[in-house]
């Protein structure tokens, strides 16, 4: 449920899904993998509405402490929150497709190996 995108919350007669329905679930799996939770666990453990939640739409990043950040210093590197942030627009027009996931990720990469 914390992973579902906010279009198929309400699925309307005639509305758009395709990858990037799909992509916004895998936004979620990769804050997960960065943060050890989905951006939407704590409001399900809660017993808030998650379907409220996602369709408004913030996604907040921790710090290494866990704490919510609200000034955007998460200890998670920008281009990863950039990633992600792209990956959950609200908007499925403005999501992230599956081509540009691959080329931020590799840009990713390629920064990552110049670095080190």
């Amino acid at each position: 449920m914390t992973y579902r995108p906010p279009e198929l919350y309400h699925v309307a007669t005639g509305s758009l899904v395709d990858e990037r329905t799909d992509i916004w679930s895998l936004g979620c799996l990769l804050f997960a993998l960065l943060h050890f939770r989905g951006p939407f666990d704590a409001v399900y453990e809660r017993g808030d509405s998650v379907a409220l939640a996602v369709q408004g739409g913030t996604i907040q990043f921790p710090d290494g402490n866990g704490e919510v950040v609200k000034d955007g210093q998460s200890r998670c590197h920008q281009g990863l929150r950039d990633l992600i942030v792209g990956m959950t627009n609200l908007d499925i027009n403005f999501r992230l497709d599956i081509d540009s996931v691959i080329d931020r990720v590799q840009a990713l990469q390629e920064e990552a190996e110049e670095k080190y």
